[in-house]
């Protein structure tokens, strides 16, 4: 055989291995995107009956065709918005995602609206994302979400990451990932006070008895003092927590 075989069933199996769009990245999918115009109200029906979400799982770009379409019918659908911004999403376009995630604040203009909005403006490495926390927190000052991701904006810088965790743990005690990552600075902090961490990772063991990590840095905590104390209770304390950790799916080589 030729080399020109060889180059022929290579192209081919390259391209038949590209069964879902979510995996393409060319510069041809884009120009197919930019280039949709469609407007036929016939279509909107149609898509309507069939159901966006179906053909979604099927073949997204067919999906997001379709949301076109209606979007030109029904500009003011939030419905219409999330999908297209769903679609975006799989395929791995984030400003577009971000676009129609504004889109969708524009029409209901909620809290959780510019969360998600911020968020997807935050993958996108677009500067406006503070502001849109800034606006959610405007729109309801108890969110404990907005807070927490300001928190994670100033991972940082500590001691404003700390403040924006404990606001957000004050405004709902069992917030998961505010307090999981006050526990991760505070155990930095008192890092040798085993006594006080097993406090701090006991309270993230209890908001989330799956946590195979907390279970792990208590475990840690026993083990120092079963060292410190040469007493069989801790190592047995230590050995079980570590034990979880491992089950859980969390394991290191060493504390």
């Amino acid at each position: 055989m030729n080399r020109n075989f060889f180059l022929v069933l290579g192209t081919t199996l390259i391209f038949s291995n590209l069964t879902s769009i979510s995996e393409v990245r060319s510069d041809s999918v884009l120009r197919e995107i930019r280039n949709m115009n469609f407007d036929n109200e016939k279509l909107f029906k149609k898509s309507e009956q069939l159901g966006c979400e179906k053909r979604f799982r099927k073949n997204p770009l067919e999906a997001l065709k379709s949301n076109n379409e209606i979007q030109k019918s029904n500009p003011k659908k939030k419905k219409f918005y999330e999908r297209c911004a769903a679609i975006y999403g799989q395929l791995g376009l984030n400003i577009r995602h971000a676009y129609y995630r504004g889109k969708i604040a524009g029409v209901s203009p909620t809290s959780k609206n510019y969360t998600l909005w911020g968020d997807a403006a935050r993958r996108a490495r677009l500067s406006n994302y503070k502001e849109l926390y800034e606006k959610g927190i405007q729109l309801d000052p108890k969110s404990s979400d907005l807070y927490y991701r300001k928190g994670l904006d100033e991972i940082y810088n500590e001691n404003r990451a700390t403040d924006y965790f404990r606001k957000a743990i004050s405004l709902n005690p069992n917030h998961l990932g505010a307090n999981e990552e006050l526990a991760r600075i505070e155990s930095r902090k008192y890092d040798r006070q085993p006594f006080t961490l097993i406090q701090i990772w006991t309270k993230i063991i209890n908001l989330d008895p799956n946590n195979g990590y907390a279970y792990y840095q208590r475990g840690c905590a026993y083990k120092t003092l079963a060292d410190f104390y040469q007493n069989q209770d801790y190592l047995l304390k230590s050995f079980d927590d570590l034990g979880e950790a491992s089950l859980k799916g969390y394991s290191e080589n060493d504390c």
